[in-house]
């Protein structure tokens, strides 16, 4: 018998309790469990709008089958659970836990991108602190040249990685996905895309400002993109590309 161990990926947000819904609570190989997932708003005074969370496992042995749960809006320290249950059904034995992670979104993200994850730029790569915030890249097209608290600079060979929380991008004629960075930089980045997390289609070398179709890279539906600059641009404050805002052209409801 293995136990699951959940784990969260946002700063403000945390897994308060894990309810195992009927039967045995460990995971057995060819069981199927439904988990009630109470998340948590550790913040003392600001509420957090807009709560969804995206189930991946990255263990083969463990099939995520309802994936994305919405949390709506966490006042200052409350605990909530999700709109549904998360399903997992178990394939193998495991001597250990089974490790999945539970990547939490804010924001409303019916046509933009929510934060997956990242790593912060280190000085080295981009020095100039006020652009190294990655939820700099969530939210609406706000792109402004003077204000550095609107994109996020990726750094020398940083990335970041986005996913869309109640909708997915799908494949129709013409571009499925734009990418909106700087306008006037000659900067690049290796742009990934993936319907699951885990793998992961390359669309290779991309502009900072581009429009992309799936069909490009065998792909129907994506919930991922991954951004990685390519590390030849020029050093300096504002070293790698930066990106404003993530859209889909195409999108279709999906959890």
């Amino acid at each position: 018998m293995t136990d699951a161990a959940f784990f969260a990926t946002d700063g403000l947000i945390s897994i308060d309790r894990v309810l195992v819904m009927g039967g045995d609570t460990s995971a057995n190989p060819g069981d199927v469990l439904r988990y009630m997932i109470f998340l948590k708003n550790r913040a003392s005074s600001v509420a957090v709008k807009n709560v969804g969370a995206i189930m991946t496992s990255p263990d083969t042995a463990a099939t995520v089958q309802s994936t994305v749960v919405s949390y709506g809006n966490l006042a200052p320290g409350a605990s909530a659970a999700g709109s549904k249950l998360f399903t997992v059904e178990y394939s193998e034995a495991r001597s250990g836990s089974y490790s999945i992670p539970l990547t939490v979104n804010r924001k409303d993200g019916r046509l933009l991108c929510h934060l997956c994850g990242a790593t912060r730029p280190v000085p080295e790569a981009c020095p100039n602190e006020a652009c190294r915030d990655p939820e700099a890249a969530l939210g609406a097209r706000d792109f402004n040249a003077d204000d550095l608290t609107t994109f996020l600079c990726l750094g020398s060979s940083g990335h970041v990685t986005l996913g869309f929380v109640d909708n997915v991008i799908v494949d129709r004629p013409g571009m499925d996905l734009r990418i909106y960075g700087d306008p006037d930089n000659n900067e690049y980045w290796h742009v990934d895309v993936s319907s699951d997390g885990v793998t992961w289609a390359l669309f290779g070398p991309q502009d900072e400002v581009v429009q992309l179709d799936l069909e490009d890279v065998g792909l129907t539906m994506a919930r991922f993109i991954r951004l990685t600059d390519t590390g030849t641009g020029p050093a300096g404050a504002f070293a790698g590309a930066e990106l404003d805002a993530v859209y889909a052209i195409h999108s279709q409801s999906g959890g």
